[in-house]
């Protein structure tokens, strides 16, 4: 169970992404300091898998260990890649109204997300922004490939009796996609500072230990949603 928790959070971080951004231009070459973040709090991403891959329990124990990464790893990571002053996970569901809105990116590109209909109301300094993190999630599968080891490549069969022969064996690599919407809302102004869609898609790898694996997957979501902002250092 280990080694596939292990497997699960390596290849959430490893090399092949994709990422689709925008920056509004009100806040294009801009420094924004000494602002608060409001990051609201997230309980729980949906997983989907192949094949059988993971069992109930394992599903749900991923579940938790992603959650707790987020909420324990992400402020100070935010912290160092940031100028906010202030950084707190706030539960957000009792304060803000949502509407769905489509969000436009470069060229035809554009998805949609459910933005604040109006101001937030959070206790305190008035230069806040929110960081809102939607449809997260991770979909673990297998993927065939080919290998020029000969060794590997055939396995021995036998259809009678009498004959035996060398057979194409099939190989596979488990392969994560993780992907989510995020957006960074001005709260005083009531409008987007800047949003995207992230996407990874890995295969599992086995020389890295599960510390360093949580700290990257935590790097990998602060670096996306600060990426060119006007609070990035």
């Amino acid at each position: 169970m280990k080694k596939l928790i292990y497997f699960f959070l390596l290849s959430l971080i490893i090399s092949c992404s994709s990422k689709d951004f925008f920056i509004s231009p009100d806040y294009k070459n801009q420094k924004i300091k000494d602002a608060t973040l409001i990051i609201s709090t997230i309980s729980e991403f949906k997983i989907r898998h192949t094949e059988n891959i993971l069992n109930e329990s394992e599903l749900t124990l991923i579940n938790k260990k992603l959650v707790n990464t987020i909420s324990e790893n992400l402020k100070p990571e935010l912290f160092s890649k940031t100028t906010f002053a202030k950084i707190e996970f706030v539960e957000l569901q009792d304060k803000i109204q949502l509407e769905e809105k489509k969000l436009n990116l470069s060229g035809e590109n554009s998805f949609t997300m459910k933005l604040p209909k109006d101001k937030i109301t959070i206790n305190g300094n008035e230069n806040v922004f929110v960081l809102l993190i939607e449809s997260f999630s991770v979909n673990i599968f297998k993927k065939e490939r080919e290998t020029s080891d000969p060794a590997k490549f055939y396995s021995v069969s036998n259809p009678t009796p009498t004959e035996t022969k060398l057979a194409p064996a099939k190989l596979a690599d488990q392969i994560v996609g993780c992907e989510f919407k995020y957006l960074i809302w001005d709260n005083q102004n009531e409008k987007p500072v800047s949003y995207g869609y992230v996407h990874f898609e890995n295969k599992f790898g086995e020389n890295e230990d599960i510390e360093s694996m949580l700290k990257r997957i935590v790097e990998k979501i602060s670096s996306s949603v600060t990426k060119d902002s006007p609070f990035a250092i």
